[in-house]
């Protein structure tokens, strides 16, 4: 089944005598990178595939479909993801559910996302000594390339280039005793 294929949700069957059975709440820890569609206003989403330790949700919207990860502390912490404590139950492909306001509904459990975690990697600071070579590089790529007129001044190279130039300035003088 395709991402873009939309096959009718299951609607929880109840007997009209008997009323639903309250949601189970439950605390997420969820990737920064999918706070926008936590934070929006709820919308439906559907189950689009289900594992033991993950499910992925399609969260229908006008743009382009978003997919958000409900993975346990077991599976691989995705960039789209909500990790759970515990894995949940009684879920299938095709299920309906909720996304939004910071919650995500599916299956009788209302996963209420109480911490958020950045999956980018800490990058450190860049090696001056590490960079240099690659000025050339760029002056050389720059020269030759047949796009080189619709490079401004104020373009891209011209931002990288000034940006050099404490590496350049580095490279001519002595390094400082410390």
């Amino acid at each position: 089944m395709s991402v873009g294929t939309r096959p009718r949700g299951r609607r929880a069957t109840t007997p009209a005598s008997r009323p639903p059975a309250a949601p189970t709440y439950v605390s997420g820890a969820a990737s920064v990178a999918v706070r926008p569609a936590l934070e929006a206003p709820r919308r439906p989403a559907r189950v689009l595939a289900v594992f033991p330790l993950a499910l992925y949700l399609e969260i229908r919207s006008e743009a382009e479909p978003h997919v958000v990860a409900v993975v346990t502390g077991e599976a691989t912490r995705l960039p789209n993801a909500v990790v759970l404590p515990e894995r949940l139950g009684g879920v299938s492909a095709g299920d309906d559910a909720w996304v939004g306001e910071g919650t995500v509904e599916v299956g009788g459990v209302s996963i209420c996302v109480r911490r958020w975690w950045d999956p980018a990697p800490p990058l450190g600071p860049a090696d001056p000594a590490r960079l240099a070579p690659a000025l050339g590089l760029l002056g050389r790529a720059r020269a030759a390339s047949p796009r080189r007129r619709d490079w401004t001044r104020d373009g891209a190279p011209a931002l990288l280039d000034a940006a050099a130039g404490p590496v350049r300035w580095w490279r001519a003088s002595p390094r400082p005793s410390g």
